[in-house]
Order: structure tokens, then C-alpha cells, then sequence
């Protein structure tokens, strides 16, 4: 049932595509965004931006980018992106062949 509330929950979206021999993702949220000032600091080890109330040790997005690394790929924050936040994950769909 959809309510006319002033208030509306965000909303998460995920975008794939193949693009130059990748695999794209974009994960998207309609919440409140990352402020400007912190866009550059996101990725650092042990930030965050949270209370301690809502716990978080600034990992999290320090570890996500780690994996996506390891698997040849990127992970980046869309910074023209101002209707919540924008991730972009991309993974080579054929990996470099380890000799």
C-alpha cells in the first residue's frame, strides 16, 4: 500500500552494463549524499562519517575497494553524481592471464 508521506525512505538501484570490455555496475541511493568536503576521504582507512551511536569502524568501503582491486577491477564514487550517492564497480570480463 503506498502512503503520502513528507518523508520517503531512499532508494537503492542497481545499473549493470558491458562497456569496453567490462563489467559495469552502478549502485545508486536517493539518501542525503556525501558532502563534498568528504568525497576524497571516503576510501581512507577507519573513516567515517558515522556516530559512534549507529557503530562503524570506516572499513567498510576500504575493504569493498580492496576486493574489487584484487579482481583487477575499479570501484569509484560518481562525483557529478547529487541526488544521493553514486558507485561505479568495474571488473575486466576477461581478467589479464597470470604467467
Amino acid at each position: 500500500m503506498c502512503t503520502n508521506r513528507k518523508q520517503r525512505s531512499p532508494l537503492l538501484s542497481i545499473h549493470t552494463r558491458i562497456q569496453d570490455e567490462s563489467l559495469c555496475a552502478e549502485i545508486s541511493d536517493t539518501g542525503p549524499g556525501i558532502p563534498d568536503e568528504l568525497r576524497f576521504r571516503i576510501f581512507e582507512p577507519f573513516f567515517s562519517n558515522k556516530s559512534h551511536q549507529y557503530g562503524g569502524n570506516g572499513l567498510g568501503l576500504t575493504r569493498a575497494q580492496e576486493i574489487v582491486n584484487s579482481h583487477a577491477g575499479t570501484l569509484d564514487l560518481d562525483l557529478h553524481y547529487h541526488q544521493g550517492a553514486r558507485f561505479i564497480v568495474r571488473l575486466p570480463i576477461h581478467p589479464a592471464s597470470s604467467l
